[in-house]
Protein backbone atom coordinates (compact mmCIF):
# COMPACT_ATOMS: atom_id res chain seq x y z
CA UNK A 1 0.00 0.00 0.00
CA UNK A 2 1.36 3.45 -0.90
CA UNK A 3 2.67 5.61 1.96
CA UNK A 4 0.28 8.30 3.10
CA UNK A 5 -2.82 6.53 1.74
CA UNK A 6 -4.91 4.42 4.07
CA UNK A 7 -7.48 1.73 3.47
CA UNK A 8 -8.80 -0.54 6.21
CA UNK A 9 -5.63 -0.20 8.29
CA UNK A 10 -6.06 2.24 11.19
CA UNK A 11 -4.38 5.53 10.37
CA UNK A 12 -5.31 9.21 10.55
CA UNK A 13 -6.65 10.45 7.25
CA UNK A 14 -8.98 12.68 5.27
CA UNK A 15 -11.11 11.93 2.23
CA UNK A 16 -9.09 13.76 -0.47
CA UNK A 17 -11.97 15.86 -1.85
CA UNK A 18 -9.84 18.98 -2.37
CA UNK A 19 -7.13 16.91 -4.05
CA UNK A 20 -9.70 15.43 -6.46
CA UNK A 21 -10.86 18.95 -7.36
CA UNK A 22 -7.33 20.09 -8.12
CA UNK A 23 -6.59 16.92 -10.08
CA UNK A 24 -9.51 17.77 -12.36
CA UNK A 25 -8.14 21.30 -12.88
CA UNK A 26 -4.67 19.97 -13.70
CA UNK A 27 -6.12 17.36 -16.06
CA UNK A 28 -8.06 20.04 -17.94
CA UNK A 29 -4.82 21.93 -18.51
CA UNK A 30 -2.85 18.81 -19.42
CA UNK A 31 -0.37 19.23 -16.59
CA UNK A 32 1.77 16.17 -15.75
CA UNK A 33 1.36 15.22 -12.10
CA UNK A 34 3.03 11.81 -11.80
CA UNK A 35 6.45 13.22 -10.74
CA UNK A 36 4.87 15.12 -7.83
CA UNK A 37 2.94 12.06 -6.71
CA UNK A 38 5.92 9.75 -7.05
CA UNK A 39 8.02 11.98 -4.81
CA UNK A 40 5.40 11.40 -2.10
CA UNK A 41 5.21 7.66 -2.76
CA UNK A 42 1.82 7.89 -4.48
CA UNK A 43 0.17 7.50 -7.84
CA UNK A 44 -2.92 9.50 -8.94
CA UNK A 45 -4.86 6.24 -9.28
CA UNK A 46 -4.26 5.54 -5.58
CA UNK A 47 -6.78 8.26 -4.83
CA UNK A 48 -9.53 6.51 -6.79
CA UNK A 49 -9.61 3.44 -4.56
CA UNK A 50 -12.87 3.04 -2.60
CA UNK A 51 -12.46 4.22 0.96
CA UNK A 52 -9.23 6.06 0.18
CA UNK A 53 -8.00 8.30 2.99
CA UNK A 54 -4.94 10.55 2.82
CA UNK A 55 -2.73 11.56 5.70
CA UNK A 56 -3.32 15.32 6.27
CA UNK A 57 0.37 16.20 5.89
CA UNK A 58 0.55 14.32 2.58
CA UNK A 59 -2.71 15.88 1.42
CA UNK A 60 -1.51 19.37 2.19
CA UNK A 61 1.71 18.77 0.28
CA UNK A 62 -0.27 17.46 -2.72
CA UNK A 63 -2.42 20.60 -2.63
CA UNK A 64 0.69 22.76 -2.39
CA UNK A 65 2.34 21.09 -5.38
CA UNK A 66 -0.75 21.21 -7.57
CA UNK A 67 -1.36 24.88 -6.78
CA UNK A 68 2.24 25.60 -7.75
CA UNK A 69 1.73 23.74 -11.02
CA UNK A 70 -1.53 25.59 -11.74
CA UNK A 71 -0.23 29.08 -11.01
CA UNK A 72 -2.75 29.29 -9.33
CA UNK A 73 -5.40 31.35 -11.16
CA UNK A 74 -7.12 34.03 -9.03
CA UNK A 75 -10.15 32.79 -7.08
CA UNK A 76 -9.37 29.16 -7.86
CA UNK A 77 -10.56 28.07 -4.42
CA UNK A 78 -13.90 29.77 -5.00
CA UNK A 79 -14.33 28.16 -8.41
CA UNK A 80 -13.36 24.67 -7.22
CA UNK A 81 -15.58 24.87 -4.16
CA UNK A 82 -18.72 26.02 -5.90
CA UNK A 83 -18.51 23.11 -8.37
CA UNK A 84 -18.14 20.41 -5.70
CA UNK A 85 -19.69 17.03 -6.54
CA UNK A 86 -21.91 15.91 -3.65
CA UNK A 87 -21.50 12.23 -4.51
CA UNK A 88 -17.74 12.43 -3.83
CA UNK A 89 -18.52 12.81 -0.12
CA UNK A 90 -19.62 9.17 0.02
CA UNK A 91 -21.39 8.20 3.26
CA UNK A 92 -21.36 11.82 4.40
CA UNK A 93 -23.35 12.78 1.29
CA UNK A 94 -26.02 10.23 2.23
CA UNK A 95 -26.14 11.63 5.75
CA UNK A 96 -26.36 15.24 4.58
CA UNK A 97 -29.27 14.58 2.27
CA UNK A 98 -31.13 12.44 4.82
CA UNK A 99 -30.72 14.86 7.75
CA UNK A 100 -33.99 16.12 9.27
CA UNK A 101 -32.89 19.78 9.16
CA UNK A 102 -30.06 21.86 7.76
CA UNK A 103 -28.73 22.27 11.29
CA UNK A 104 -28.49 18.49 11.71
CA UNK A 105 -26.69 18.24 8.36
CA UNK A 106 -24.15 20.86 9.41
CA UNK A 107 -23.66 19.15 12.77
CA UNK A 108 -22.89 15.90 10.94
CA UNK A 109 -20.14 17.63 8.96
CA UNK A 110 -18.62 19.08 12.12
CA UNK A 111 -18.85 15.66 13.79
CA UNK A 112 -16.84 14.12 10.94
CA UNK A 113 -14.77 16.87 9.26
CA UNK A 114 -12.27 14.29 7.96
CA UNK A 115 -15.05 12.89 5.75
CA UNK A 116 -15.64 16.31 4.16
CA UNK A 117 -11.96 16.34 3.17
CA UNK A 118 -11.17 20.07 3.22
CA UNK A 119 -7.84 19.83 5.13
CA UNK A 120 -8.74 22.57 7.61
CA UNK A 121 -9.67 22.67 11.28
CA UNK A 122 -13.36 23.48 11.80
CA UNK A 123 -15.15 24.69 14.90
CA UNK A 124 -18.17 26.81 15.80
CA UNK A 125 -18.00 30.11 17.64
CA UNK A 126 -20.49 31.28 20.29
CA UNK A 127 -23.79 32.99 19.58
CA UNK A 128 -27.10 32.25 17.84
CA UNK A 129 -27.18 30.52 14.48
CA UNK A 130 -23.92 29.00 13.29
CA UNK A 131 -20.59 30.83 13.31
CA UNK A 132 -18.42 28.33 11.40
CA UNK A 133 -14.70 29.06 11.72
CA UNK A 134 -11.85 27.59 9.70
CA UNK A 135 -8.23 27.50 10.80
CA UNK A 136 -5.17 25.80 9.33
CA UNK A 137 -4.05 22.31 10.15
CA UNK A 138 -0.40 22.09 11.24
CA UNK A 139 1.75 22.97 8.23
CA UNK A 140 -1.15 24.33 6.19
CA UNK A 141 -1.15 28.06 6.97
CA UNK A 142 0.32 29.03 3.59
CA UNK A 143 -2.56 27.25 1.81
CA UNK A 144 -5.41 28.91 3.71
CA UNK A 145 -6.33 31.52 1.06
CA UNK A 146 -7.18 28.64 -1.29
CA UNK A 147 -8.50 26.24 1.36
CA UNK A 148 -10.78 28.79 3.08
CA UNK A 149 -12.28 29.93 -0.23
CA UNK A 150 -12.73 26.32 -1.28
CA UNK A 151 -14.31 25.29 2.02
CA UNK A 152 -16.84 28.11 2.26
CA UNK A 153 -17.81 27.95 -1.41
CA UNK A 154 -18.27 24.17 -1.16
CA UNK A 155 -20.27 24.52 2.06
CA UNK A 156 -22.62 27.01 0.47
CA UNK A 157 -22.94 24.95 -2.72
CA UNK A 158 -23.75 21.81 -0.71
CA UNK A 159 -26.28 23.63 1.44
CA UNK A 160 -28.05 24.94 -1.65
CA UNK A 161 -28.08 21.43 -3.03
CA UNK A 162 -29.75 19.89 0.03
CA UNK A 163 -31.97 22.70 1.35
CA UNK A 164 -32.70 24.81 -1.73
CA UNK A 165 -31.04 27.30 -4.06
CA UNK A 166 -32.36 30.20 -1.99
CA UNK A 167 -29.98 29.43 0.89
CA UNK A 168 -27.87 32.49 1.71
CA UNK A 169 -25.36 32.91 4.56
CA UNK A 170 -25.51 36.02 6.69
CA UNK A 171 -21.88 36.93 6.16
CA UNK A 172 -18.52 35.57 4.99
CA UNK A 173 -15.22 36.72 6.46
CA UNK A 174 -11.83 35.79 4.98
CA UNK A 175 -8.39 36.43 6.41
CA UNK A 176 -6.70 36.90 3.05
CA UNK A 177 -6.90 40.04 0.89
CA UNK A 178 -9.30 40.02 -2.05
CA UNK A 179 -8.08 38.18 -5.15
CA UNK A 180 -9.19 39.99 -8.30
CA UNK A 181 -12.71 41.42 -8.36
CA UNK A 182 -14.63 40.99 -5.11
CA UNK A 183 -17.87 40.80 -7.08
CA UNK A 184 -17.12 37.16 -7.89
CA UNK A 185 -17.39 36.35 -4.19
CA UNK A 186 -20.43 38.53 -3.57
CA UNK A 187 -22.29 37.19 -6.59
CA UNK A 188 -21.83 33.62 -5.43
CA UNK A 189 -22.34 34.00 -1.68
CA UNK A 190 -25.13 36.65 -2.10
CA UNK A 191 -24.15 38.30 1.19
CA UNK A 192 -21.53 40.73 2.52
CA UNK A 193 -17.97 39.38 2.15
CA UNK A 194 -15.18 40.89 4.27
CA UNK A 195 -11.53 40.42 3.35
CA UNK A 196 -8.49 41.01 5.61
CA UNK A 197 -10.67 39.78 8.48
CA UNK A 198 -9.25 38.44 11.76
CA UNK A 199 -10.81 34.98 11.16
CA UNK A 200 -12.21 32.83 8.38
CA UNK A 201 -15.94 32.71 9.24
CA UNK A 202 -19.17 31.60 7.56
CA UNK A 203 -22.23 32.82 9.46
CA UNK A 204 -25.69 31.27 9.07
CA UNK A 205 -28.91 32.40 10.76
CA UNK A 206 -30.86 30.22 13.19
CA UNK A 207 -33.86 30.26 10.84
CA UNK A 208 -31.83 28.43 8.20
CA UNK A 209 -30.58 25.87 10.71
CA UNK A 210 -34.17 24.98 11.56
CA UNK A 211 -35.19 24.59 7.90
CA UNK A 212 -36.40 20.98 7.21
CA UNK A 213 -34.69 19.22 4.32
CA UNK A 214 -36.93 17.98 1.49
CA UNK A 215 -34.88 14.76 1.27
CA UNK A 216 -34.79 14.14 5.03
CA UNK A 217 -35.24 10.54 6.15
CA UNK A 218 -34.66 9.75 9.83
CA UNK A 219 -33.61 6.09 9.58
CA UNK A 220 -31.20 6.76 6.69
CA UNK A 221 -29.71 9.70 8.56
CA UNK A 222 -29.13 7.52 11.63
CA UNK A 223 -27.61 4.79 9.48
CA UNK A 224 -25.18 7.25 7.87
CA UNK A 225 -24.28 8.71 11.25
CA UNK A 226 -23.56 5.24 12.67
CA UNK A 227 -21.45 4.32 9.64
CA UNK A 228 -19.41 7.51 9.93
CA UNK A 229 -18.93 6.94 13.67
CA UNK A 230 -17.65 3.43 12.99
CA UNK A 231 -15.31 4.62 10.26
CA UNK A 232 -13.95 7.30 12.59
CA UNK A 233 -13.25 4.76 15.31
CA UNK A 234 -11.13 2.80 12.87
CA UNK A 235 -8.76 5.74 12.52
CA UNK A 236 -5.99 6.55 14.95
CA UNK A 237 -7.10 9.78 16.57
CA UNK A 238 -5.90 12.16 19.22
CA UNK A 239 -7.25 11.28 22.67
CA UNK A 240 -10.72 12.80 23.19
CA UNK A 241 -9.50 15.03 26.02
CA UNK A 242 -6.79 16.54 23.80
CA UNK A 243 -9.27 17.11 20.97
CA UNK A 244 -11.71 18.80 23.37
CA UNK A 245 -9.06 21.04 24.95
CA UNK A 246 -7.75 22.03 21.51
CA UNK A 247 -11.27 22.88 20.33
CA UNK A 248 -12.08 24.98 23.42
CA UNK A 249 -8.79 26.89 23.18
CA UNK A 250 -9.42 27.63 19.49
CA UNK A 251 -12.95 28.80 20.20
CA UNK A 252 -11.76 31.01 23.04
CA UNK A 253 -9.13 32.91 21.10
CA UNK A 254 -7.98 35.60 21.55
CA UNK A 255 -8.92 35.19 25.23
CA UNK A 256 -8.74 31.44 25.87
CA UNK A 257 -9.94 30.10 29.21
CA UNK A 258 -7.38 29.78 31.99
CA UNK A 259 -6.51 26.26 33.19
CA UNK A 260 -8.91 26.40 36.15
CA UNK A 261 -11.83 27.53 33.96
CA UNK A 262 -10.95 24.94 31.33
CA UNK A 263 -10.87 22.18 33.95
CA UNK A 264 -14.29 23.28 35.18
CA UNK A 265 -15.77 22.61 31.76
CA UNK A 266 -14.75 18.96 32.18
CA UNK A 267 -16.09 18.85 35.75
CA UNK A 268 -12.63 18.23 37.15
CA UNK A 269 -10.08 20.16 39.19
CA UNK A 270 -7.23 22.04 37.56
CA UNK A 271 -4.82 19.59 39.18
CA UNK A 272 -6.66 16.62 37.64
CA UNK A 273 -6.64 18.21 34.20
CA UNK A 274 -2.94 18.91 34.38
CA UNK A 275 -2.26 15.36 35.53
CA UNK A 276 -4.32 13.80 32.71
CA UNK A 277 -2.55 15.94 30.12
CA UNK A 278 0.84 15.11 31.63
CA UNK A 279 0.03 11.39 31.31
CA UNK A 280 -0.31 12.05 27.56
CA UNK A 281 2.98 13.93 27.46
CA UNK A 282 1.22 17.28 27.07
CA UNK A 283 0.33 20.37 29.07
CA UNK A 284 -2.05 23.33 28.91
CA UNK A 285 0.82 25.60 27.83
CA UNK A 286 1.91 23.24 25.04
CA UNK A 287 -1.62 22.97 23.62
CA UNK A 288 -2.19 26.73 23.84
CA UNK A 289 1.16 27.25 22.13
CA UNK A 290 0.06 24.98 19.26
CA UNK A 291 -3.19 26.89 18.78
CA UNK A 292 -1.43 30.25 18.82
CA UNK A 293 1.27 29.00 16.45
CA UNK A 294 -1.29 27.83 13.86
CA UNK A 295 -3.22 31.10 14.06
CA UNK A 296 -0.04 33.17 13.89
CA UNK A 297 1.18 31.42 10.74
CA UNK A 298 -2.12 32.08 8.98
CA UNK A 299 -2.47 35.71 10.04
CA UNK A 300 1.16 36.59 9.26
CA UNK A 301 1.18 34.85 5.87
CA UNK A 302 -2.29 35.63 4.60
CA UNK A 303 -3.73 38.76 6.21
CA UNK A 304 -3.07 42.48 6.00
CA UNK A 305 -3.34 42.90 9.77
CA UNK A 306 -0.57 44.86 11.45
CA UNK A 307 1.70 43.05 13.89
CA UNK A 308 -0.08 44.73 16.79
CA UNK A 309 -3.43 43.45 15.53
CA UNK A 310 -2.05 39.93 15.03
CA UNK A 311 -0.65 39.92 18.56
CA UNK A 312 -4.03 41.00 19.90
CA UNK A 313 -5.83 38.26 17.95
CA UNK A 314 -3.51 35.73 19.59
CA UNK A 315 -4.06 37.04 23.11
CA UNK A 316 -0.65 38.68 23.55
CA UNK A 317 -0.72 41.98 25.42
CA UNK A 318 2.89 42.75 24.45
CA UNK A 319 3.98 42.76 20.80
CA UNK A 320 7.54 41.98 21.83
CA UNK A 321 6.33 38.81 23.56
CA UNK A 322 4.59 37.78 20.35
CA UNK A 323 7.75 38.37 18.30
CA UNK A 324 9.76 36.21 20.69
CA UNK A 325 7.11 33.46 20.56
CA UNK A 326 6.97 33.55 16.75
CA UNK A 327 10.73 33.20 16.47
CA UNK A 328 10.64 30.28 18.92
CA UNK A 329 7.91 28.58 16.83
CA UNK A 330 9.41 29.15 13.39
CA UNK A 331 13.04 30.25 13.77
CA UNK A 332 12.14 33.47 11.93
CA UNK A 333 10.80 36.89 12.78
CA UNK A 334 7.25 37.82 11.73
CA UNK A 335 8.66 40.23 9.14
CA UNK A 336 10.80 37.48 7.60
CA UNK A 337 7.79 35.14 7.41
CA UNK A 338 5.60 37.82 5.88
CA UNK A 339 8.33 38.77 3.45
CA UNK A 340 8.03 35.33 1.80
CA UNK A 341 4.63 36.37 0.49
CA UNK A 342 3.20 39.73 -0.44
CA UNK A 343 4.27 42.47 1.90
CA UNK A 344 1.74 43.40 4.53
CA UNK A 345 1.39 46.62 6.53
CA UNK A 346 3.90 47.42 9.21
CA UNK A 347 3.45 49.40 12.41
CA UNK A 348 7.08 49.96 13.34
CA UNK A 349 7.20 46.94 15.63
CA UNK A 350 8.47 44.27 13.21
Amino acid sequence: MAPGVTGAAPAPGHVPVVVWQLLACCSERGLPLEPHFEQLGLLPEDLTRPGCLVDPAVGLELVRRMLAALGPPPQLGLRCGRSINLSKLGVLAMGLQASPTLGEALALTLRHPWSAGFFVSLHVGPGPGQDLRAEPLPGGADLMPFLADNLFAAMVALRRRIVGEDYTPQRVELVHPVEGDARGYEDFFRCPVQFDAPRNRLLTSQAWLERPLPTGHLSTWRLARDMLDRMAREQVRLPPLVQAVDRILRQGMPRPPAPAELAGRFNMSERSLRRKLAELGLSYDVLLDRVRHARAEELIRNSALSLTQVADQLGFTDVRAFRRAFRRWTGRSPSEARGQGEAGPTDGTM
